[in-house]
């Protein structure tokens, strides 16, 4: 006779809940972190290229700015999502 199989083990968590905090730090925090850098640093240099090359600028202030819309629309998204629940 076939011994029975266990419906769950105890150890085993369902990945909603068994997220480990350093997992939410390089997932999160740290991509986070990385997409502000570029970000950041292309913004930066689009400053410093305005007054030396004009006719460049648009290539460098487009990222960032496509990015600041898109964060702030999914800030406004997480703020609505969460007062309705």
């Amino acid at each position: 006779e076939a011994p029975a199989v266990e419906e769950e083990t105890p150890d085993v968590m369902p990945s909603s809940q068994g997220e480990s905090a350093i997992g939410a730090f390089f997932g999160n925090y740290l991509q986070l972190a990385v997409w502000a850098a570029v970000l950041g640093l292309a913004g930066y240099t689009a400053v410093q290229k305005i007054g030396t090359d004009p006719e460049s600028l648009g290539i460098l202030v487009g990222p960032p700015a496509v990015a600041t819309v898109l964060i702030v629309t999914f800030a406004i998204y997480k703020l609505t999502s969460e007062s309705e629940d």
